[in-house]
């Protein structure tokens, strides 16, 4: 569904709309990413694209039951993956 080549991996920004994924991790800085991490987005954490505005701008996505939506810059800042934390290529680690 995206690209997991590149070197750090998709953001949550790239994700298309009605795409899946995992939170892997958060690279934003200081008070941002406190408010990331607060509002759910904390590596592990199921997401939904709903929606995307004409511009791109704010996304909207679902997680943990609610609707969210994110500047496209705080969305750059979440990195994802097609797989949950702690696995390798949908294969639990040993000792998970």
């Amino acid at each position: 569904m995206f690209d997991e080549t590149k070197r750090e991996g998709p953001s949550l920004a790239d994700l298309p709309i009605g795409a899946k994924a995992f939170v892997e991790s958060v690279k934003a800085k200081g008070s941002i990413r406190g408010r990331i991490l607060a509002m759910g987005l904390v590596p592990g954490t199921a997401l939904e694209v709903v929606r995307k505005a004409p511009m791109g701008d704010p996304i909207e996505i679902v997680l943990k039951g609610y609707h969210l939506s994110l500047r496209s810059g705080e969305a750059r800042a979440v990195k994802v993956s097609s797989t949950p934390v702690g696995t390798l290529r949908g294969i639990e680690k040993e000792g998970r």
